[in-house]
């Protein structure tokens, strides 16, 4: 596999600023996957756990809560099988809240229970079902308490 990064991102990288290559290697070791934010939020989790306060992709490692107000059409794709929306790709501000809520949901139920229940919920074919006898919380609770709402 190969990997490009724009020369923003290599900068960076090499510089310790940007960790956008480790979320993209994140990928490569972990890409079967049935939630498209899960995928996301986990590349963004290890990521940033190797390059702490670091920018990755389209968020600059700023993990404070208080400066997003993350929009109804993200949340409710977080934690389920809904493939990836077109805005994604189109809209820069939704893109980047979208990966900052994959992000704070991922580092929830990690930091909440462990790893190896992080990797059951992440291979299963039904993640909105299964997060409840994973994590004692349905999904909109898990959703609430990874963005601070609750």
């Amino acid at each position: 596999p190969i990997i490009f990064l724009n020369l923003r991102a290599y900068h960076g990288a090499m510089g310790g600023k940007n960790a956008t290559h480790a979320h993209e290697l994140t990928h490569l070791f972990t890409w079967r996957y049935h939630s498209h934010t899960l995928r996301e939020g986990i590349a963004d989790y290890v990521a940033l756990k190797i390059f702490p306060g670091a920018a990755v992709g389209p968020n600059d490692g700023n993990d404070d809560l208080a400066r997003r107000n993350i929009a109804p059409e993200i949340i409710e794709h977080l934690g389920t099988t809904k493939p990836a929306p077109e805005w994604v790709s189109t809209d820069p501000t939704r893109r980047d809240d979208y990966y900052f809520a994959s992000y704070r949901m991922v580092k929830y139920l990690i930091e909440s229970k462990d790893m190896a229940t992080f990797w059951k919920l992440y291979a299963s074919e039904n993640p909105e079902i299964d997060i409840k006898s994973l994590y004692g919380l349905d999904r909109k609770e898990a959703v609430q308490a990874a963005l601070g709402t609750r």
